[in-house]
């Protein structure tokens, strides 16, 4: 037997999965009991509902309480700040230290990760209070940490506590480029309008508590592929949660064209990335050249890292490719044609180039795929080539799908070969795996008209296959001489009687709920459109900022003023009232303030930075306000934002960020005999008991079995 080796999550205690792993293997025909061995302090999962679908079936918890004693320790356990603050005003900040003896300790105050404040304490076993100010925050969302630094320290994650408050001041919109220069002429002209700009690339796109510090967020043709999945889902939450507005501008490499259908991004946008009109498609002739030397039977590998990191029995490049082709060729359309050529010595067709057939003739074609021999690409190519020329379909298209292993020189001509094809009309894009010569692959793509897909991330490939496909059989990218339509009135056409030409756009789809302001083109796609999503307004502009397609516009005497227009239009717009939330170890206290007292009811939504989302229904205090609470489990930024709910609906209230530093697991308390005795008490078991108890069976019900007898029956009446 192999021995594996189990990596053990020391941030977390999941009761409940344990509970629910302990049931499933435990016999209904038996007597049933679970001993739980812990400190009663879970920090996910819901245990106590687990518990009740135990006593359901019978099955009692015992527990024995375990007192890992902490020794010598210190943690922030809170950090409390005022919900906002005007311009020019000091920040005073109340850090609670838990000391488990009395040590001296520095204390220090950082915003931004810069250190503002330092103070020499002794704290005292319990809990101390201590305030640090920062006199001169800067206008927007001010982020602060408070550290602790202790001689005698035995869980150093516990050491810090987050939080932000809000510094009043001129409006901030933060506006992050996918291109470089891609945004100079925007940022000009949100600057001569009066809007305070900071400008990222894609890459220093900041965190949920940073981006809730801005009005707004524009995206500058930016490629989701370059969004990290916690970038963009900080983006989300930031606008549906939090209030702030986005703005998404076109370009290259945007919306269609930048992998946006589908995403979590296209969630909150008032167009969907697709063209859906079928009078619109065009067929698609496409060749899927496949790698399939004996490199390809390796693991797929992260970027820097080489095939010795494969595991036994992990997914090899070829059945990713598998994988990738099929789900491809399932999101081309009846009419469209594929064939799948395989190259390793030689290009040799696993399916012939016809019309989209069936999966049987799919699934036999790619089962054949056997990674051998040497990788010699240099026929790919004019292979698929001589395929697609006798094609009548409106669009040809070739992706190779390579990790690049071949001969020296070999790439250079493929770009050669790719050159010309595109002058057919053929054109050519390229995924990589990730490792090998990803990046000589790249040309190729390029002088073939395609894309170029790193393949970094082994679980993305068959959607950048599917996604690929999508893109060659649309018409995304629509370049000539157009002259916008206004269809929708709004602070951002009101008074707008005409603008320059724009030489391009990208085609996309209005939300059905959707407002469209502005459409372009003959077959009046959307240009300008807008809606709300959750509480922040967001809009989408299909054409450039003024670097390609929008170059008329950025001379045009209108540009400061519609851009500065459409943007503030997206600023957060709120009720009477104010939201501030507190941490206190990993409690979140929530405490919202409606002006209109007749106020009902108020629910907080909170937001962890994983994106799942709760519910949190506040109740009114003697004092008029509502205030709720709920258990975080998972550290980092959480989104919290309320909203007052009638019977027309809900609007919102406000909004907050709270932080969670650290895990619960890292907490300085003891065993909570309170949480053990109530999963027992629900099963109707023994409470605490010694570890000798644990196999004592008296007292519990006898199992149950149904056996039915006519079987048995007649098997004995044979053997009479």
């Amino acid at each position: 037997d192999r021995l594996q080796t189990v990596v053990v999550d020391g941030d977390n205690t999941d009761l409940a999965a344990g509970l629910r792993l302990a049931g499933a293997v435990l016999n209904d025909d038996t007597k049933r009991r679970i001993v739980v061995v812990s400190d009663g302090r879970p920090t996910v999962g819901d245990a106590l509902s687990e518990a009740d679908r135990l006593a359901e079936r019978g099955v009692q918890i015992d527990y024995v309480p375990l007192d890992l004693t902490v020794g010598a320790d210190a943690a922030v356990v809170s950090l409390a700040g005022p919900d906002s603050v005007a311009e020019g005003e000091a920040v005073a900040l109340v850090a609670t230290i838990e000391s488990t003896v009395q040590q001296p300790a520095l204390v220090s105050l950082l915003r931004d990760g810069v250190a503002i404040e330092s103070v020499d304490i002794l704290l005292e076993p319990g809990r101390t209070s201590v305030t640090l100010r920062d006199p001169q925050p800067d206008s927007g969302l001010a982020s602060y940490d408070v550290t602790v630094d202790v001689a005698l320290d035995e869980r150093p994650q516990n050491d810090v506590a987050r939080t932000a408050v809000r510094v009043e001041g001129t409006a901030g919109v933060l506006v992050v480029e996918g291109a470089t220069g891609a945004a100079d002429t925007l940022v000009n002209a949100l600057a001569a309008g009066g809007i305070d700009v900071d400008e990222v690339s894609v890459l220093d796109t900041p965190s949920l508590d940073r981006l809730a510090g801005y009005s707004s967020i524009v995206l500058v043709d930016v490629d989701a592929e370059d969004l990290s999945e916690l970038q963009m889902t900080s983006i989300v939450s930031a606008t549906r949660d939090l209030g702030v507005g986005l703005v998404t501008i076109g370009g290259p490499q945007s919306f269609g064209m930048g992998q946006y259908r589908d995403s979590l991004l296209e969630s909150v946008l008032p167009v969907i990335s697709d063209v859906l009109d079928p009078r619109r498609r065009r067929t698609v002739a496409q060749v899927l050249a496949i790698d399939t030397s004996e490199s390809m039977g390796e693991c797929h590998c992260a970027e820097g890292f080489t095939d010795t990191s494969r595991l036994p029995g992990g997914v090899t490049k070829t059945d990713i490719a598998r994988a990738g082709a099929v789900r491809a060729i399932d999101a081309l359309h009846a009419d469209d044609e594929v064939g799948v050529l395989g190259i390793d010595t030689e290009a040799r067709w696993l399916i012939d180039l016809q019309r989209v057939p069936s999966a049987d003739v799919v699934n036999a074609g790619l089962s054949t795929v056997t990674p051998a021999g040497q990788t010699d690409l240099s026929d790919s190519l004019t292979t698929a080539a001589e395929a697609l020329r006798q094609s009548n379909a409106g669009l040809k298209h070739i992706i190779l799908f390579s990790d690049g292993f071949t001969q020296p020189g070999a790439l250079a001509n493929l770009a050669d070969d790719a050159a010309d094809l595109l002058e057919e009309g053929i054109t050519v894009s390229v995924v990589a795996t990730g490792e090998g010569a990803a990046r000589e692959l790249e040309p190729i793509a390029v002088a073939g008209g395609g894309r170029f897909y790193p393949g970094r991330d082994l679980t993305r490939i068959p959607e950048i296959l599917v996604q690929e496909s999508v893109i060659a059989s649309r018409s995304f990218i629509n370049e000539g001489d157009f002259l916008p339509t206004i269809t929708g009135l709004s602070p951002v056409t009101q008074g707008l009687t005409a603008t320059p030409s724009l030489f391009g756009f990208v085609a996309t789809t209005a939300q059905p709920s959707a407002t469209t302001l502005l459409t372009i083109g003959d077959e009046e796609d959307p240009l300008l459109a807008t809606w709300q999503a959750g509480l922040g307004r967001s809009t989408a502009f299909t054409s450039d900022a003024g670097m390609r397609w929008g170059q008329a516009w950025a001379d045009w005497d209108g540009y400061v003023d519609f851009w500065s227009t459409l943007v503030r239009d997206t600023f957060p717009q709120f009720s009477a009232g104010n939201v501030r939330t507190v941490v206190d170890g990993d409690e979140l206290r929530i405490v919202a303030d409606p002006a209109d007292t007749d106020t009902a009811r108020i629910d907080a939504v909170v937001t962890d930075p994983a994106g799942f989302t709760r519910t949190v229904q506040l109740a009114r205090t003697a004092t008029g306000t509502f205030e709720g609470s709920v258990r975080l489990e998972r550290p980092g930024a959480h989104a919290v934002s309320a909203s007052v709910v009638t019977a027309e609906g809900a609007s919102g209230l406000g909004s907050d960020v709270a932080s969670l530093s650290y895990s619960a697991e890292y907490r300085t308390t003891g065993v909570d005999i309170a949480v053990l005795e109530q999963l027992s008490e629900a099963t109707g078991g023994r409470g605490g008991i010694d570890a000798a108890q644990a196999f004592d069976g008296a007292g519990l019900a006898p199992g149950r079995s149904v056996m039915r007898l006519t079987t048995l029956l007649l098997a004995l009446a044979a053997l009479a």
